[in-house]
Parts: structure tokens; C-alpha cells; sequence
């Protein structure tokens, strides 16, 4: 509407190598951490990557997809992580299927540990492994905070 400014919440980008922690900020309240990954363990030569990728920038009111995306992976079967979230100004939607080189890779389980943290498992049945790029999972959130919370 005319003279009424749109509230949004800027989202920076992060990235890290390793699987230690991957870390998303909306604003300085919402902390998405990927907080443990449970995978194959990989030869020295190869560096496997585990990023958060969100968008930039969101409405108040306004759903978005997260993505845990994992590159260079070998022999991937099955994956543990926890996500924490600031409650008050954001809240998990859905958690969906990943996908590494359009293999998918499906969620066993996911569910809220407490009201600002949910623990996804993923399981790739019947597989010896799956290896290459992607993504580990899908999140979606709705933004329920004002701009700056």
C-alpha cells in the first residue's frame, strides 16, 4: 500500500567446509545450525562442503525454502543433523526428500527436539552409498517476526 514500507528480513549467505556446523542468520535472531552430520567417512583428498543456502531476503508473513546442500560427498547412506531456529521470528513448515546427482535421497524421520530446534535423519535404502552433489534436505519456514527481530 501506498506509504506503508514492506518489513523484510535479510538472510546472509554462509558457507563452510567440513561437516562441523553450517550457520544461516535471518536478522540477528534466527540461527539455523547444522549441528552434527553423520556420513561415510571420506578419503583425505576429497573435501566434502556443507552449506546452508536460503534466500537473501523475507517478508513478514512469507514462506521460504532452506536447503542443506553437500558437495563432493562419497558414499553417502545415511545423514543425522539438528537445526536451530530462533521460534519467535521463524517457524519449519515442512522438511522434504534431498537429492545428490538426481538420486533421491529420502527423510526417515524429522521432528521438533524443543520449540527452536527440529533433528532431521535421512536414509538412502538399498544403496551401498551415494556419492556426488546436492542437496541433504528441503526446509520450509514461515516468517512469523517483524523486520529486525
Amino acid at each position: 500500500m501506498k506509504g506503508e514500507s514492506s518489513r523484510r528480513t535479510r538472510v546472509p549467505k554462509l558457507s563452510m567446509a567440513g561437516i562441523d556446523m553450517s550457520v544461516l542468520l535471518v536478522s540477528t535472531a534466527i540461527v539455523i545450525a547444522l549441528t552434527f552430520l553423520a556420513v561415510v567417512p571420506v578419503t583425505a583428498e576429497e573435501q566434502v562442503e556443507v552449506r546452508v543456502s536460503a534466500p537473501e531476503e523475507v517478508e513478514e508473513g512469507k514462506t521460504f525454502d532452506v536447503t542443506i546442500d553437500i558437495s563432493e560427498v562419497t558414499d553417502l547412506d545415511s545423514a543425522q543433523f539438528d537445526l536451530s531456529f530462533g521460534s519467535g521470528v521463524v517457524n519449519v513448515t515442512d522438511v522434504t526428500d534431498g537429492s545428490l546427482d538426481g538420486e533421491t535421497i529420502p527423510i526417515l524421520t524429522w521432528d521438533f527436539i524443543d520449540a527452536d530446534t527440529i533433528r532431521i535423519i535421512l536414509n538412502a535404502p538399498g544403496t551401498e552409498g551415494v556419492s556426488g552433489s546436492g542437496y541433504l534436505a528441503k526446509i520450509g519456514f514461515v516468517v512469523k517476526g517483524e523486520g529486525g527481530d
